[in-house]
Formats: structure tokens, C-alpha cells, sequence
């Protein structure tokens, strides 16, 4: 039924909720490919910077890259170890937003299922930050799980 199983991440410990309900459902099922995506939203810069600031943000923008990728790849390795075939892939949001970037990728690479966590944001924090799982969900043209991680829910 499912082939190909896409899991957002953001490096949040909320986000690798969904990765235990992701290798279950790929044993359970048989999937060919389970795909880690992270979108990276650029860094503000104003165009009339200094050089120095502008070599030292663009060094700093590699080095975060870097890093999303290191930590990509550890989580692939270690869902890998059950014989499952993890690829990983990050996006750079031009313009729009993650949601819409998730759902790109998502017709884009032939998706089958995305698993993804909430943060179990509500009233005026979800209103400002939105909620890029309520936005995918609604979007998606696949199914879509996502997972409450316990204790994510900010209490009132």
C-alpha cells in the first residue's frame, strides 16, 4: 500500500515522535523508502549590510546546514539498522512557507504517506506560529498521520 514514507523534521525532540510510528508502519506494510526532510527557512539579512557581516552570516547559514544534515543523517542511520532503506533531504524555502514546501515535496517525490508530529500548540501560540501539521493535513493530496507527543501540550 505505502512505498515511499515521508517524515518532516525540525530537530526537535517533539518532531522525532513520529519516527517510532514511521518504522513501524514501514515494517508493518513493507515500504520500499522512508524519506527525512527538513525545510530551512532563511536567515533576515538587509541588503545595505557590511561585508564582514554579510561573509560572517554566510558562514554561519553553511554551518547550520551542515549541521541539519549531520543531524539527518544520524537519525537515518539509526532507522536503518531495522533493514529499512532512509533517505534524507533538506529544502530551502525561497518564499512561501514549510508547509507549503512539505507538500512540494511531497507530489514532487511520489509520497505514499507522511508522518509527522504536532507540537501540541494551542490558542494564541498556535494563532501566531501556525501550525504547519493542521496546514499539511488539510493540504496533503496523501494520507497523513500525525502524532501528539505526550506531555507536548502546553498547559493553560
Amino acid at each position: 500500500m505505502y512505498q515511499k514514507i515521508l517524515v518532516p523534521l525540525d530537530g526537535s525532540e517533539f518532531a522525532e515522535c513520529a519516527l517510532d510510528h514511521a518504522r513501524t508502519i514501514a515494517g508493518g506494510c513493507q515500504v520500499k523508502t522512508v524519506v527525512l526532510l527538513q525545510v530551512i527557512e532563511p536567515l533576515a539579512i538587509f541588503p545595505n549590510v557590511d561585508k564582514v557581516v554579510a561573509d560572517k552570516y554566510r558562514e554561519t547559514e553553511e554551518k547550520f546546514r551542515i549541521s541539519v544534515w549531520d543531524y539527518l543523517d544520524r537519525i537515518a542511520a539509526s532507522l536503518a539498522q531495522g533493514n529499512l532503506a532512509v533517505e534524507t533531504a533538506v529544502v530551502d524555502i525561497d518564499h512561501g512557507d514549510i508547509a507549503g514546501e512539505i507538500l512540494n515535496y511531497v507530489t514532487e517525490n511520489q509520497i505514499d504517506l507522511v508522518v509527522m508530529s504536532t507540537h501540541g500548540r494551542s490558542g494564541i501560540s498556535r494563532w501566531s506560529a501556525g501550525s504547519v501539521a493542521e496546514r499539511v493535513m488539510r493540504y496533503a493530496t496523501v494520507p497523513v498521520l500525525t502524532v501528539v507527543p505526550r506531555g507536548c501540550r502546553i498547559r493553560p
